[in-house]
């Protein structure tokens, strides 16, 4: 028997369901391949309570989702969904008691759900949530696809220019149980409309959208978390409304300076990122058309006026909010932490903290750790105990 192979007849419009999706599949080929091994039950184990936990996750955000674009077919999904859930506890337990052996033909069973449902069921709604999405464009800012999501103080993440808010869909659910959550697309990224005409300051304009979301949705005092060349929007954020902003956690902050060989350097690591596994992870970010957003943002950074590409071309000094700005150990002599380290001590509250080395952002590897870390620094944020 072979794993299931990953296609575009996966995927149904949605990022976040497709990704799901695709998570799904990873899970059901990592339990054959452990299967097939026969070395014991206990991977076994973990791979089906890690299957049936993640279905249980996966089928609420999608009949969420369904509910709220009032898919007419919402009903027949949810027993199906029901359906597996029963078979797949029932599998566990009998597995677990030694009733049965996990073997091809329960794998079969398994595969022939995920492969049957998400193609002949889920793909059905294909072109009502084509539509679903064009609609909420058109009610949204700018074209900006975005989402509020629980309670509590406000925390908006502001993904990496060739990213979309996808990128930290694995992590988010910790974080709604505790803050009222803001994802949005950047201009021209994810589900947002594209523009192959982005003329001014990028991160700047990202930034008027926030104020916009803020006025509609009557937030103030927001927290903003960026990653990498996000950050820029962040601190855009802070020195265009002050008023606005309680304080900032910056993630590997790309230098804010670029030399005509960083640009170089740029330039040809996003040719080779469309010839590479990348190509699948940027797919998964922005749909078919991800080669157009890349080359798009690529176009920003040949934009920018200065000979040195100054991608914060304003006054440190007047950004008054406490700075938070974590990096990676490998970074400690780079010419990239230096860099934004000369930069960052002409904010006047600004910290830089560092973690240990690791391949993986810590907020993606250890999301419940890292967020302890948010979570002091955010209490200490309202009782104005940041220093």
């Amino acid at each position: 028997m072979s794993v299931i192979e990953w296609t575009k007849d996966f995927i149904i419009g949605n990022n976040k369901i497709d990704l799901q999706h695709m998570e799904l599949i990873n899970i059901y080929n990592a339990l054959l391949v452990e299967t097939k091994k026969g070395e014991g039950n206990n991977k076994i184990k973990e791979y089906l309570k890690k299957l049936a936990d993640y279905a249980t996750l996966h089928f609420d955000t999608e009949e969420k989702y369904f509910e709220e674009i009032k898919y007419p077919s919402l009903d027949r999904q949810k027993k199906e969904h029901l359906d597996f859930k029963k078979k797949v506890i029932n599998l566990i337990k009998d597995f677990q008691a030694k009733k049965i052996r996990l073997n091809m033909d329960i794998l079969d069973f398994l595969k022939d759900w995920i492969n049957n449902h998400i193609i002949n069921e889920d793909c059905k709604a294909r072109e009502f949530i084509k539509k679903a999405s064009e609609t909420n464009l058109e009610d949204n800012i700018n074209g900006i696809n975005y989402n509020i999501s629980g309670e509590g103080n406000i925390v908006f993440f502001i993904h990496d220019n060739i990213h979309s808010s996808n990128y930290f869909s694995d992590i988010l659910h910790f974080y709604q149980k505790k803050f009222k959550v803001v994802t949005f697309d950047l201009l021209g990224c994810g589900n947002s409309l594209r523009n192959n005409k982005i003329e001014g300051d990028f991160w700047q304009q990202n930034s008027e959208i926030i104020n916009k979301i803020c006025l509609k949705h009557k937030l103030n005092d927001i927290i903003i978390f960026s990653y990498n060349f996000g950050c820029y929007t962040a601190l855009n954020t802070a020195l265009k409304y002050p008023e606005l902003v309680k304080g900032i956690v910056l993630y590997n902050p790309e230098k804010p300076i670029f030399e005509k060989e960083d640009l170089k350097i740029l330039m040809r690591n996003r040719e080779k990122s469309k010839k590479s596994s990348e190509s699948f992870f940027y797919s998964r970010m922005h749909g078919d058309d991800w080669e157009e957003v890349i080359n798009n943002d690529s176009k920003i950074f040949c934009n920018l006026k200065d000979g040195k590409k100054n991608i914060f071309p304003h006054k440190q000094s007047n950004i008054k909010c406490p700075v938070n700005t974590f990096y990676s150990m490998k970074d400690f002599n780079s010419e990239k932490f230096l860099n934004f380290l000369e930069f960052s001590e002409k904010i006047p509250n600004s910290r830089i903290i560092f973690e240990n080395y690791s391949e993986d952002p810590l907020f993606l590897k250890s999301p419940q750790k890292f967020l302890l870390n948010f979570e002091n620094f955010v209490k200490a944020l309202f009782s104005q105990n940041v220093s």
